[in-house]
């Protein structure tokens, strides 16, 4: 099930294609549920979850608005997936390039992207997700396309002439990205802080390879970047997925250094050695919206290098709107870091309410074979118990029953 993930939907992608490798249960009752307005803001508006001393339950209908918000989600995927509405969406196989893709199914503003052209699985994301985009939006800003150069004119002729088949995402269905307040840019060779987006859980050392219109930008990570290019991701300049440098320093994260480097890494000497300049920090996001998490809190939350499963979450770590995410019974090397308003988290019970299936926390490991029980002196045949009256009290009015949960015995036990 688990391993390292992409961002936002896509499933695992080995490094080495492009370079050398690299407590008790009343505890459990009172889990704090992650508020309402501060996760999946996206379909869905706040809602009221259990909460510890809270009264009631309460839920709210789906919107189609966020909270709090101006922007507004797309209307593209629920009406029109079975018309396998078409789009271009970052190439899981090479994450530096997008291809053309059709959503092919969607349920609670999740949806299942199917490539063109090849034979793929495809991969599941939200329809917020910054890794989908409409028809012509890599000609409009000048992104490596994975498509027919008739593809390419065409697409670039429709999102400049705002005419687009009905079956096609047109640029209004997405959200309007922001633009940067101040006159400075990032260029070409500045150094800053990503997240990996082979590695979600480390925040590293990285460089902006490319700068492309409408101020997006190509991030390559320092000390792992193929040779082609093939691994360099795209940020919005206004991503909360990129940081400034020292930022990890400040808010004591550890921050991956470039593969290959000894001793302790700092900044200052990196720069002089690489002869290289911090990207400023007035170009970062520095907005922090009032998004409710807590440390402890848990959430449902995108497995993104198995971005079909959402699985149990709890929030580890709050830096500004960075959150730190934990996947119960796992390994903390398998934690994510995403933003407060990621449309990968969804409060407590969202899964049951849209009918998706939820992981449940992994198990324990107790052992490949089940110890043998203590020897126990013989008390003779044992009787079976009475039934209670009270069991029978949903075969009388004919409500199901839920049997017992069987023990977990193990994958193999001694005789």
């Amino acid at each position: 099930m688990r391993g390292r993930g992409l961002p936002s939907g896509l499933v695992r992608i080995a490094r080495e294609a492009s370079y050398t490798s690299q407590n008790n249960r009343t505890e459990a009752l009172r889990l704090e549920a992650v508020p309402g307005e501060a996760a999946h803001r996206s379909s869905y508006t706040a809602c009221q979850f259990p909460r510890q001393g809270a009264g009631k339950h309460t839920w709210q209908v789906p919107c189609g608005t966020e909270a709090g918000s101006s922007r507004q989600t797309s209307h593209f995927f629920r009406p029109r997936c079975e018309s396998h509405g078409k789009l271009e969406v970052v190439d899981k196989r090479r994450i530096s390039s997008v291809r053309v893709a059709r959503v092919t199914e969607s349920v609670g503003g999740r949806i299942h992207i199917s490539y063109e052209g090849i034979e793929d699985d495809g991969f599941w994301c939200h329809e917020r997700s910054p890794l989908i985009h409409p028809i012509g939006w890599a000609q409009v800003i000048g992104h490596d396309l994975r498509a027919s150069t008739e593809y390419a004119k065409s697409s670039l002729e429709k999102a400049l002439l705002r005419k687009y088949g009905s079956d096609e995402a047109s640029w209004d269905m997405f959200p309007t990205v922001q633009s940067p307040l101040c006159e400075l840019k990032f260029r070409e060779g500045m150094k800053l802080e990503a997240i990996d987006p082979l590695n979600l859980s480390a925040i590293c050392v990285a460089t902006v390879t490319r700068v492309l219109r409408n101020n997006y930008l190509m991030i390559g990570i320092d000390g792992m970047m193929a040779a082609n290019g093939s691994d360099w991701f795209c940020y919005h300049a206004s991503s909360p997925c990129i940081f400034p440098v020292g930022f990890c320093e400040l808010n004591n994260i550890d921050l991956t250094p470039p593969r290959g480097h000894k001793g302790e890494f700092r900044w200052y000497e990196y720069l002089r050695h690489t002869k290289s300049l911090a990207a400023p920090v007035s170009l970062f996001k520095k907005d922090i919206p009032k998004h409710g998490f807590q440390e402890g809190m848990h959430a449902e939350a995108v497995d993104l290098m198995e971005p079909r499963l959402i699985c149990v979450g709890k929030v580890t770590k709050v830096v500004g709107r960075l959150l730190r995410v934990h996947f119960d019974g796992w390994d903390e090397s398998y934690d994510q870091w995403c933003d407060c308003e990621s449309p990968d988290l969804f409060p407590v019970g969202w899964c049951q309410m849209v009918r998706y299936p939820l992981e449940p926390p992994r198990q324990p490991d107790t052992g490949y074979l089940k110890k043998k029980k203590k020897y126990q002196p013989y008390k003779g045949p044992r009787r079976k118990k009475k039934m209670k009256y009270v069991a029978v009290w949903c075969q009388m009015v004919r409500y199901p029953l839920e049997p017992p949960r069987q023990p977990d015995t193990g994958y193999l036990m001694k005789k």
